[in-house]
C-alpha cells in the first residue's frame, strides 16, 4: 500500500507556505496578567 500517493513533496510544500505568509512586524507590550492566554 502506498501511503504518499498524492503527497508532495517537504521541499515543495515549505516553498509554497514561505510563498504565501507574511511575517508579523509588529510588537506589543503587556502586563504578564494581561497577556495571559494571549498566546
Amino acid at each position: 500500500m502506498d501511503f504518499t500517493a498524492g503527497l508532495m513533496p517537504l521541499d515543495t510544500a515549505l516553498a509554497q507556505m514561505l510563498d504565501r505568509i507574511t511575517p508579523l512586524n509588529a510588537t506589543e507590550t503587556v502586563p504578564a496578567v494581561a497577556g495571559l492566554l494571549r498566546v
